[in-house]
């Protein structure tokens, strides 16, 4: 998928621009390789195939995921 912009996240997500910056930044460190560009050809992308650790993630974090946003196989994962 070509790379998305942070306002087009924050547009489709109904968050802030600073929101989506936190939001980026932690799945940096939860070992996601998302990478971000300036410019026209610019955006945000994540290399296809990759996957979040779980384990970085605490019980209230895997059920909040488990609600919002994920599809039965993902959902299954955690």
């Amino acid at each position: 998928r070509d790379a998305v912009t942070t306002q087009e996240l924050a547009s489709a997500l109904g968050v802030s621009l600073r929101t989506i910056t936190r939001d980026l930044n932690w799945l940096r460190d939860a070992g996601l390789p998302v990478t971000a560009h300036r410019g026209r050809l610019g955006g945000v992308t994540m290399l296809s195939g990759s996957g979040l650790d779980l384990t970085r993630l605490t019980p209230g974090e895997r059920d909040h995921l488990s609600l919002t946003g994920l599809d039965e196989k993902q959902r299954a994962e955690l």
